[in-house]
């Protein structure tokens, strides 16, 4: 309970810090809440004007948003203090998890870590989809780690069915049951292994497989969602030519958008012309493979050494959020940096210490994660925002390599 009041109580500090409701709002946020005001036009009707932007965003985020609109209209506030809700229970669920893979002492520090995590305090406060999706991903996790531990088919199918709807809050869960499943496999002394992993793929299959099967009705292809090919010819693609040849991203982005339209025939499909992103995206990168990975490392330095104070001074208001010019910027810039040196160095010695020890399912449950995450995401896009996924798991590793012990 003391871990939960004082998550509370950080998350309520950066609540209180917003200069106007307005702030709360980010550069994605307009689409998030048209989609939710029209979800018909957006997912059922190919004729609306809204069902494009339907097929770059999956549903959960926006029917979360209608829900809360029916009741509380059009507020930005109560959406908040729902997501800081989440982020609550995230807090929770990532104590229970810690405490089922690693012991009470590694579960009560991992909550005192994620309880004071400004980038988890930070971002429950921006409406975007970050804390939906954790929530249900940390959940999922949970559940994999129960059904693992007790052989229990039912479990892992519930588990499953979270990481489902994770996905379809935000797109770069797709593959994570992928990903997951094989740690099932790596738990050591329980019998039917493979019929607990075989139930969980399933449990992941219906809402993802139910979303692609009405794409597939309403629009001839068995589409999840179109963003993934967007992003990867307007940030990995355009990211990897422009630190190849030293120019601008924005140049970059147009020179690789006039390749894609070179190749579009007139009158091909939203979901014909994403499949054409994707093939000149891959072409591109194919074309830069060392940029692309030189453009991986900087995006991963930027989503794990972020500190979040450009998001907190555009909260405030502050006219130039990205400076650190004021005294407590440089100040709270420094014991962050200090705090993130620490849980860093507490994850490398959990990670050695769970090798020693042959945890290899609890370390396949935790750091896989963190790097399926990373892996995903460390494009030019990167900044801080992208760790909110990773921070309870990185949270219930640094738990365990702060309060390990040898006896």
């Amino acid at each position: 309970m003391g871990i939960l009041l004082l998550a509370l109580v950080v998350r309520s500090l950066v609540y209180f810090s917003a200069a106007d409701p307005k702030r709360f709002l980010t550069d994605d946020a307009p689409l998030y809440v048209a989609i939710a005001k029209d979800l018909r036009g957006a997912y059922l009707d190919p004729l609306s004007p809204m069902f494009p932007i339907g097929l770059f965003r999956t549903p959960g985020y926006p029917l979360f948003l209608a829900a809360l609109s029916a009741v509380f209209k059009d507020a930005l506030a109560p959406v908040v203090v729902a997501q800081i809700g989440l982020s609550l229970l995230t807090v929770w669920l990532t104590v229970l998890l810690a405490g089922r893979l690693l012991g009470n002492r590694a579960a009560m520090a991992a909550g005192l870590v994620l309880a004071v995590d400004p980038v988890s305090a930070l971002f429950s406060c921006f409406i975007q989809p970050e804390a939906l999706f954790t929530v249900l991903l940390v959940g999922g996790v949970l559940g994999v780690a129960v059904a693992a531990e007790r052989g229990d088919p039912l479990a892992a199918l519930a588990a499953g069915l979270l990481l489902g709807l994770a996905a379809l809050s935000r797109p770069i869960g797709l593959f994570l049951p992928l990903a997951v499943a094989p740690a099932i496999l790596l738990r050591r002394g329980k019998a039917r292994r493979g019929f607990v992993a075989l139930a969980f793929l399933l449990g992941s299959a219906v809402p993802i497989g139910g979303w692609m099967t009405k794409n597939q009705i309403v629009t001839g292809a068995p589409v999840f969602t179109i963003v993934g090919d967007s992003s990867l010819l307007h940030y990995r693609a355009a990211g990897a030519l422009a630190e190849d040849e030293g120019i601008s991203i924005e140049e970059a982005r147009e020179r690789v958008w006039k390749r894609f339209s070179s190749t579009v025939t007139p009158g091909a499909s939203v979901v014909d012309q994403s499949r054409l992103q994707r093939a000149v995206a891959l072409e591109v990168l194919g074309e830069h493979k060392l940029a692309a990975i030189r453009m991986m490392v900087y995006g991963t330095g930027r989503l794990l050494a972020g500190t979040g104070l450009t998001a907190l001074s555009h909260l405030r208001g502050e006219s130039s959020p990205g400076a650190v010019s004021r005294p407590w910027k440089i100040v709270a810039q420094g014991l962050q940096g200090l705090a993130l040196l620490i849980a860093y160095l507490a994850v490398a010695r959990a990670v050695m210490v769970m090798s020693w020890r042959r945890q290899f399912f609890e370390l396949a449950l935790s750091l896989g994660v963190v790097v399926y995450f990373v892996v995903l995401s460390a494009g030019p896009e990167a900044n801080t925002r992208f760790r909110f996924p990773v921070a309870p798991f990185l949270a219930v590793l640094a738990g365990h390599g702060l309060s390990w012990r040898r006896t």
